[in-house]
This record gives C-alpha cells, sequence and structure tokens, in this order.
C-alpha cells in the first residue's frame, strides 16, 4: 500500500509537474510526501548552505502541501543525483520524479540518461512525470506474464480502488495463446478484486504497442514492470520500459 511518496522538486518546469502530480496522489491517498531537493555533488561543502539553496523552493511547496492538508517534509540530499534520489526512496513506498519534454529531441539523453539509472536501481516503483501531466482518470496497466508486470498491475489496482479512477489492461507477448493467457490471469485478477475492466491483447513488448494503446484507449498513466536488463545493455540498446518513460505524453508508473 502506497503509504509515502517521495518526489524530487525544483524550479524547473517537469520538477514543479512532478511536484503537483505527487501532491495529487499524496492528498487523494493520504500519504505523507517527502519533497527533496537533489543538486547534485557539491563542490564546497563547507560553504554548503541547504536552508539557502532551497528556501523559495520550499516554501512554495510547505504552502501547496499545507493547503492541500497532505502531512509532509522537505530536505536537501547533495551528492549524485541518481544515486541520492534511489537510496532516499527505499524509505518511500513511491519515488516521483519529472522528466523534461526536451529529452525526446536530444539524441544522446533519449537513449541513456539519469532517468534510466533511476529505473535500474530503485528498489521501489518509480512514477515517471512529464511536464503536461496533471490528471489521473485512467490506468492502462500493461503485463508480459512476470513478476514486475504483477506489481504493476497491483500498484494500478490499489490506484483505482483509492482514487476511483478507471482502469484498463494490456496483454503482451510473443505468441496469441501466450498473450490470451496473460489477459485470462489479468481478468481473474481484477475479478477478484471486485473490479470489472477490459484486457486487451498484443503481439510484441514495443513502445509503439503500448503507447498507441494508452493513446486509443484515453489514459493519461501507464503502469508497467521495469526491465530487467543490466546497466551496459541499457547503455547500450536502451530498453522498451524505460523509452516509455521517456517518450509517454503521459505519466509512466515502472514497477518491480
Amino acid at each position: 500500500m502506497i503509504r509515502s511518496i517521495m518526489v524530487s522538486v525544483g524550479n524547473q518546469r517537469h520538477e514543479r509537474a512532478a511536484f503537483e502530480y505527487a501532491l495529487m496522489l499524496a492528498r487523494g491517498l493520504k500519504a505523507f510526501l517527502v519533497c527533496a531537493v537533489f543538486p547534485g555533488e557539491i563542490d564546497d561543502e563547507e560553504s554548503f548552505n541547504p536552508d539557502l539553496l532551497a528556501s523559495e523552493i520550499f516554501l512554495e511547496v510547505s504552502s501547496a502541501c499545507r493547503e492541500a492538508g497532505v502531512k509532509f517534509e522537505t530536505t536537501v540530499v547533495p551528492g549524485k543525483r541518481a544515486t541520492e534520489i534511489c537510496r532516499m526512496g527505499r524509505m518511500v513506498d513511491l519515488i516521483t520524479v519529472g522528466m523534461p519534454e526536451e529529452i525526446k529531441t536530444q539524441g544522446l539523453k533519449l537513449i541513456y540518461n539519469e532517468i534510466d539509472d533511476i529505473l535500474i536501481d530503485s528498489t521501489k516503483p518509480v512514477l515517471v512525470v512529464h511536464e503536461n501531466c496533471l490528471d489521473l482518470t485512467k490506468i492502462l496497466v500493461v503485463h508480459r506474464g512476470d513478476n514486475y508486470s504483477d506489481r504493476a498491475l497491483e500498484l494500478a489496482t490499489e490506484l483505482k480502488e483509492r482514487l476511483g479512477v478507471e482502469l484498463t489492461g494490456l496483454a503482451i507477448a510473443d505468441t496469441v495463446p501466450e498473450a490470451n493467457s496473460i489477459a485470462k490471469d489479468m481478468e481473474t485478477y481484477l475479478k477478484f478484486r471486485g473490479i470489472e475492466a477490459e484486457v486487451e491483447t498484443e503481439l510484441g513488448f514495443t513502445v509503439a504497442n503500448i503507447i498507441d494503446t494508452a493513446s486509443e484507449k484515453g489514459c493519461d498513466m501507464i503502469a508497467l514492470g521495469a526491465s530487467r536488463r543490466g546497466k551496459l545493455y541499457e547503455a547500450i540498446f536502451t530498453s522498451t520500459t524505460d523509452t516509455v518513460a521517456k517518450l509517454a505524453n503521459r505519466a509512466v508508473l515502472v514497477c518491480k
């Protein structure tokens, strides 16, 4: 169950979007919200003043949290950003980070950047929020027959139950019998939870299949399992999951 959420906050548009989205979830889920600034590695630690660095940001987020009736705390965490986000994330149930839209046109960063490290190293679910993410009304949960997909289905179901949003499923495999089997298992689980939801099938765990289905079904969040590849593979080839997180014009929940 999601009882606590950490969000990386800052002055950039994608960081503000991530905070607003995390605040919306925290309010709806009655979850505790950790608002953290990750300034990166500090050259002069003696002159480093965390209160001065984040004072303006924290005034804004504190005011917004109080207005929303959300319990919260603020903190500044220096050090390598991806590493510290994952370390701090161990103490919460959900990590929320923003995704700058310009990454879609920055070739090398589209292949591998900070978000890949976070998705690989995090032991907790990571919610990637794009700048235009404002609402949550319908979730597409993607299942490819593995344990990480089970976790995505579990969390998506929790969000549906606690927030009252809609849910639709997508079972993906390499063959029709496999896809149908996964879809049947998803329907059985959802029925057990008292949920009626449409479950589609597709062949091939591809970026196009996932994003196109989300668009066709009017879903503003995609929930799917994390990649099982290692860092070397990700750096050379990237993964479908990570590419969806970067290119989807909606929030993406990556689960382990």
